[in-house]
């Protein structure tokens, strides 16, 4: 819907409908972007402010890791397919600066699904989650695969 529409006004206007719709309704927007940039009329690409303050933050330690995690989530709520690729996402990162990736079959779901809901108020306990997981396996295929089934097994419905 947002991102085929080729009037750019149109686009915009349907997100401002929309969160002013799930405030109506009481559903807590959790992103605190005031727009969604696409494709302008001037043909350049807009990215939506939030998504760039979190590529500019610090990736070093363990806690501004899972900070920025958090605020990837925040910013892309929906758990089908983004919180897949968050996780991977995560792991990747992880890989990169930690020489560590996550264990997801030591987290289980309700525990997952709840740091997660609590993540943007207090994230201490995903974070004790996640650390607890930590491994150094990281050019491990069958944790990858792992990681990948646990990532489909979070966003099942019960």
């Amino acid at each position: 819907m947002l991102t085929d529409q080729n009037d750019y006004t149109k686009t915009r206007n349907y997100w401002k409908y929309l969160k002013a719709k799930l405030k109506k309704e009481n559903s807590q927007v959790v992103s605190a972007t005031t727009q969604l940039k696409f494709l302008a009329p001037d043909g350049k690409k807009r990215l939506a402010d939030t998504l760039k303050q979190i590529e500019a933050m610090p990736e070093t330690t363990f806690d501004e890791i899972v900070n920025k995690y958090v605020e990837m989530n925040i910013a892309h709520p929906f758990m089908e397919g983004n919180g897949r690729s968050a996780r991977i996402w995560l792991d990747l990162i992880l890989k990169k600066r930690l020489e560590k990736c996550v264990d997801w079959s030591k987290i289980g779901k309700s525990d997952y699904m709840n740091a997660m809901m609590q993540s943007p108020r207090n994230s201490k306990v995903l974070k004790k989650h996640l650390e607890n997981a930590l491994t150094d396996k990281i050019n491990d295929r069958e944790m990858f695969m792992k990681g990948i089934d646990y990532s489909y097994y979070y966003e099942e419905n019960d």
